[in-house]
């Protein structure tokens, strides 16, 4: 660990013991951090390495209880659970701007449920640190990692349309996916007939305003 990570790390530690709660609502505060963690990508040793100091320096006679409280929550997390608590509850035991702090010594983003408006709205979670587009780094698209029938076109669309190659794919290929629709399908399990896959895709272009975005998807 340099020296940088360690120094934050602490202080995120130190936000935690600060507002370690009272007894009779630990197993709710770290029923919420863990889902909350879990959520926000935080590998769970990582989880564990940061609290276990943390509940051992408050004193907690559970401490065990503690951990086995992030273990559950991170195990129903990958298991797909989408009823654990996270964020928004962890707020009725430590303050927004602290938990802003936390994510920031962290690396990690923090996100919170909105209270449905209506009877027709979804939830919806707000990040409260939106990441630059410019700061990911993705690989370049390969001709080699079209299928033969579509890669010369492909090249083809997007040398004329002076675009790169990424965007001729997403149209052509969610064209393909339409144009199939529900005609072919994967089945992915032998013995399983009823579950079946169809080639609907959704795709979009994301890059900089006139930056010939539509002019590919035109293209014939």
């Amino acid at each position: 660990m340099d020296l940088l990570k360690g120094c934050n790390q602490l202080a995120a530690a130190c936000i935690l013991l600060q507002n370690y709660p009272k007894q009779g609502g630990r197993h709710d505060f770290f029923l919420a951090l863990g889902g909350g963690l879990a959520k926000s990508g935080l590998p769970l040793e990582d989880a564990k390495a940061l609290l276990i100091p943390v509940i051992n320096a408050s004193g907690d006679e559970e401490a065990g209880a503690r951990i086995n409280d992030i273990e559950n929550t991170y195990r129903k997390f990958s298991g797909g659970d989408l009823n654990i608590t996270g964020w928004n509850q962890v707020k009725e035991f430590i303050d927004p701007k602290a938990i802003k702090k936390l994510g920031e010594f962290l690396e990690i983003k923090i996100s919170y449920v909105v209270p449905r408006t209506d009877s027709n709205s979804f939830d919806a979670e707000v990040w409260t640190t939106p990441v630059s587009l410019q700061s990911v780094k993705v690989n370049p698209m390969l001709p080699e990692m079209l299928p033969e029938a579509i890669r010369d076109f492909a090249i083809d669309v997007a040398y004329r349309t002076d675009v790169p190659l990424d965007f001729t794919a997403t149209a052509l290929i969610c064209f393909l996916g339409n144009v199939m629709g529900r005609k072919y399908s994967v089945q992915p399990k032998n013995n399983n007939h009823k579950w079946k896959e169809f080639p609907n895709l959704w795709g979009a272009i994301i890059a900089d305003p006139s930056s010939r975005k539509s002019t590919c998807n035109f293209e014939k």
